[in-house]
């Protein structure tokens, strides 16, 4: 089992697919940067060198993970594709090829597509996370982390959301490990959606596009035909999350589960 997991992991992270995905993500994060996060910058030297009464700018402020820019929706609405680029049509390549046949010589057919299921999450997750984790860097060596106060109504986190007394108290990473962890999870999850339509899908590009094609769809049927943004990519964003939504996040984490579940069984009952 090792060793054809730390095969599959080698095969998903060396590729130059995964490089794409990750400065591509990587590449929004600077952009954000750059645009908007300059402009905290000069605001908090220019009210720092200045008498003027005024709320503390801080580094939990302007990450792109609690901030809302037009960055930020282009990362969450582009971190399905992203994800799915380097590993979502391995299994499906590996059948078309007939690689699959000869790993199955060596290997329990069960291990293999224990194995395939592992890789498909940690990719995901990681293309999700990395780009966060380096927003957060470039924002605390460029501003100074000060604890938040809800009292200064300078944060898109109010008493409402989930987790929000952590956000506002001497534990603030806490919140943001919480937030990464969610997010590497959530879209860890999404990217098996790759590995469950394989079975249904006869098309490279299509189960690519299949984990951002349902997300999306989720989306746009909630928010334009039932008028409910309770879908992944809005709780993707953990700080606008309420914790009346806790059970919404909860079902939907375990529909993805149960479907990656299917995907295992259907993987080992699977004739090639």
């Amino acid at each position: 089992m090792k060793a054809i997991l730390k095969m599959e992991l080698i095969r998903a992270f060396r590729n130059k697919l995964m490089f794409f995905s990750l400065i591509s993500g990587c590449g929004i994060v600077i952009m954000y940067y750059i645009f908007s996060v300059t402009k905290y910058i000069k605001s908090f030297y220019s009210i720092l060198n200045s008498d003027i009464a005024s709320d503390p700018l801080s580094a939990n402020l302007c990450w792109i993970g609690t901030a809302y820019d037009r960055y930020t929706v282009l990362y969450f609405f582009i971190i399905p594709i992203l994800a799915a680029i380097p590993y979502g049509a391995s299994l499906y390549m590996d059948k078309k090829d007939g690689y699959i046949n000869n790993i199955l010589i060596k290997t329990d057919r069960k291990n293999y597509f224990f194995a395939k299921l592992i890789t498909y999450f940690i990719s995901g997750g990681v293309i999700a996370t990395i780009p966060l984790i380096l927003s957060y860097i470039l924002a605390i060596i460029s501003l100074p982390s000060i604890r938040p106060y809800a009292e200064y109504s300078l944060y898109n986190i109010y008493s409402v959301n989930i987790f929000s007394n952590i956000f506002y108290s001497n534990y603030t990473f806490v919140y943001i490990i919480i937030f990464i962890v969610f997010d590497f999870i959530l879209f860890g999850l999404i990217n098996c959606l790759c590995m469950v339509f394989t079975y249904w899908e006869e098309n490279r590009f299509a189960i690519v596009l299949t984990p951002f094609i349902i997300c999306y769809g989720l989306h746009m049927v909630g928010q334009y035909f039932i008028g409910t943004d309770k879908t992944p990519l809005t709780y993707a964003r953990l700080n606008v999350v309420s914790s009346e939504d806790l059970i919404y996040i909860i079902g939907e984490l375990l529909i993805l589960v149960l479907l990656a579940i299917v995907s295992l069984r259907k993987g080992k009952k699977d004739v090639l």
